[in-house]
């Protein structure tokens, strides 16, 4: 609980892209220039963190910013549009959030987490590292 990107244990992720997939290394986002600062605070952060590393060269890089939040932090949004058009499906069965307190029946207690940055627990394939690559304020 002190603010820190957890890890899972578990395998690593494995993005397989659709059969004739071609690179792609998209333009940065504009980033005014009243945003760069914080945009630059909050990449070093995630790179202390392990979260991002920096990579001088890709042949596939998605753009990204940051967008302000209540709490006067910001968010990191990546724009992945494009490698989500290439990546190649593979079906996992989610249960209906409706039913979830149906399966509560019975329990005297129960708890509520938020997983802070969430999308950052599950560690990429060394493989599948490359297609994550993104790209911002001209840098690639």
């Amino acid at each position: 609980f002190d603010g820190a990107s957890g890890r899972w244990a578990g395998q690593s992720h494995k993005i397989q892209l659709k059969q004739g997939a071609e690179p792609f290394h998209a333009k940065p986002f504009p980033v005014p220039q009243v945003c760069e600062r914080t945009l630059r605070m909050e990449m070093d952060r995630l790179v202390k963190m392990g979260v991002l590393k920096r990579v001088n060269h890709s042949e596939h890089a998605s753009p990204s910013f940051v967008t302000p939040k209540k709490d006067k932090t910001v968010g990191f949004i990546n724009g992945f549009g494009q490698l989500d058009e290439t990546v190649k499906r593979t079906p996992h069965p989610i249960s209906k959030i409706q039913d979830m307190p149906l399966n509560l029946q019975g329990f005297t207690c129960a708890t509520s987490l938020d997983l802070k940055m969430g999308h950052c627990h599950v560690e990429l394939h060394p493989k599948s590292k490359k297609f994550a690559h993104l790209c911002f304020l001209g840098e690639t």
